[in-house]
């Protein structure tokens, strides 16, 4: 077994440190270094988070703010060598052509929603405060 190198992981607004941590956790257990592009949305969290990695070797962990661009920049980069992708269904087919193309192995979960179903017989004013809820867990 062999390292990737440099994983770049290109997170979501919603769940912004959760889903961070799943794929940079898997990423260093596997060896790589990891480079975080937030949504622009959660880059102060983002990089108040990433402060639990200080006692990491330098460069382990770093965090690049950005917008798309900066994304199709780190994918393009001859330095990444991983991609992990969480977001949109048009910005993870992007994000997997340009992976294709330069065949670098990527991850791409996107567009996760799940459907609701209230019955006639709930309670609507529960039923609202309970979907709104779940939305965001």
């Amino acid at each position: 077994y062999e390292p990737y190198g440099t994983s770049v992981h290109i997170m979501p607004y919603n769940f912004p440190i959760l889903l961070m941590c799943w794929t940079v956790a898997a990423s260093l257990a596997a060896g790589n270094a990891c480079v975080i592009k937030p949504a622009e949305a959660t880059t102060l969290s983002t990089l108040d988070y990433i402060k639990v990695f200080r006692s990491l070797p330098e460069g382990l962990v770093s965090c690049l703010p950005g917008g798309a661009a900066t994304a199709q920049a780190l994918i393009a980069s001859d330095r990444t060598h991983a991609v992990a992708f969480t977001g949109s269904v048009a910005a993870g087919k992007a994000v997997a052509v340009a992976c294709a193309e330069r065949m670098k192995p990527s991850v791409i979960e996107a567009g996760g929603s799940d459907p609701l179903i209230i019955s006639q017989h709930a309670p609507l004013d529960v039923a609202a405060a309970g979907s709104v809820t779940a939305a965001f867990h």
